[in-house]
Order: C-alpha cells, then structure tokens, then sequence
C-alpha cells in the first residue's frame, strides 16, 4: 500500500475507542493517517460528514469502505480484506 492509499483515521487523543483502533491498526502494519480532530477542526467537520454523525473514531479505507466506532472484529475483518 503507497502512501495515497493509506488508511485515514479520524479521532482524538483522550477517546479509547480511538486509542484501540490506532494500536491494532498499528499492530498490523497498515500504514494509515491518525488525525485528531481536536487538534484539525476542518477534519472534524469532514469525519461527520463522511460518518454522519459525531461519533469516534472514523476509519476510512483506500477502497471508500467507511467503519464509525469499529469493534475489534470488524476493523480486523475490513484489514483482512
């Protein structure tokens, strides 16, 4: 996977569904852009768009496949892929 088609997360520092998501993505080697929305709030606006809803984290693949909160078993079924 070349940087242009590397996994983009949306989230913050202190939510932990955003902190196991960024450790497992990590954990399997996908490279992937961690933005904080806190610290961007033009990306906080594009993951509600994108997720329609507030909730965090979002995680958007190369392919458009968008998963808002993943559980561990769905972000590691849309990794296997």
């Amino acid at each position: 996977m070349n940087a242009d088609s590397s996994i983009t997360m949306y989230g913050t520092k202190w939510c932990s569904d955003c902190t196991r998501t960024r450790q497992q993505l990590t954990r399997s080697g996908v490279p992937f852009t961690d933005i904080d929305i806190e610290d961007d709030m033009a990306a906080a606006g594009v993951a509600a768009t994108i997720s329609g809803s507030r909730r965090i984290p979002v995680v958007v693949f190369p392919n458009g496949k968008v998963l808002v909160e993943p559980s561990h078993h769905e972000l590691a079924a849309a990794l296997a892929v």
